[in-house]
């Protein structure tokens, strides 16, 4: 994972300056990888379930900040279209982040832009 952490940053500081990065953990995951991420400068967030719960929350709480005007987004999960889309309404410009293939289109046709990041 800390492998495509490093592929973001570069990608992210050719449209602007990151001023919130964050990365949503399981807790099974974080044990091994937290510390990593701290050191490429994310901010480790450490969940017990329900990820997409949790990640959505993140999200909404930077949809309604005035302050932020584009949100970069990694994720597969389909069920969180609705808040690209919210995003959106509320004119945010909303980029994919993608690490594979397996995406579905329509996280991929909800995005303003989709940036592909090689594992």
């Amino acid at each position: 994972m800390t492998a495509i952490l490093t592929q973001f940053r570069p990608l992210l500081k050719e449209i602007g300056n990151i001023k919130i990065a964050k990365v949503l953990l399981l807790q099974q995951q974080a044990l091994d990888i937290s510390n990593e991420i701290s050191q490429e400068g994310f901010t480790p967030i450490i969940v017990h379930s329900d990820l997409d719960i949790h990640f959505s929350l993140e999200a909404m709480e930077l949809i309604y900040n005035e302050k932020i005007e584009v949100l970069a987004l990694a994720t597969e999960n389909e069920k969180l279209l609705p808040l690209f889309n919210r995003a959106k309404e509320l004119g945010k410009e909303v980029i994919l982040l993608l690490t594979t293939s397996k995406v579905s289109r329509g996280l991929q046709n909800a995005a303003d832009s989709v940036l592909a990041i090689s594992a």
